[in-house]
């Protein structure tokens, strides 16, 4: 429980320094506007909404490229598992072939024998569950990451 709320309240101190940071970095550009004959008021949000719109600017320039990324890699995907159940494309076959070319001095068949082995022994029921936990702290990460910059962003 102390270990927890030490990396809870770091986690806090972190998101408060960002923001003290961003704030300190932006004042002179807030007192650059007072003195151009902006009202306080009208200089912190003149200030926030180029801030917000720098913020905007970088997720909208970041996520089509990752949502293109991922749907290249499932399209993908799904082409190879179409593929290896039509038997058009044998993967094994593919990986001993790839593995012949790229290592020619390498016994890729004492190697599958050894993976064959390897692959008996594995518990598939751990490997889903550390699967499903690995997606479960990435959903929790993109939250907490994206909790964060709209705490920093208040802050500031």
């Amino acid at each position: 429980m102390l270990i927890t709320s030490v990396q809870t309240l770091s986690t806090v101190l972190l998101y408060v320094g960002t923001a003290l940071f961003l704030a300190l970095g932006l004042d002179p550009l807030v007192s650059f506007l007072e003195r151009r004959g902006f009202h306080r008021w009208a200089a912190l949000l003149i200030t926030f909404a180029g801030v917000l719109a720098v913020f905007a600017g970088i997720v909208l320039m970041v996520v089509p490229i990752i949502v293109s990324q991922v749907t290249q890699v499932i399209t993908q995907v799904q082409k190879l598992v179409e593929a290896a159940i039509n038997q058009e494309w044998d993967p094994v076959v593919a990986a001993k072939d790839w593995l012949h070319e790229i290592f020619p001095l390498l016994k890729v068949d004492e190697v599958f024998d050894w993976i064959v082995d390897w692959y008996a022994t594995l518990d598939l029921g751990k490997i889903g569950q550390s699967v499903g936990e690995g997606v479960v702290g990435l959903g929790a990460g993109i939250i907490a990451a994206t909790t964060g910059a709209i705490i920093v962003l208040i802050l500031t």
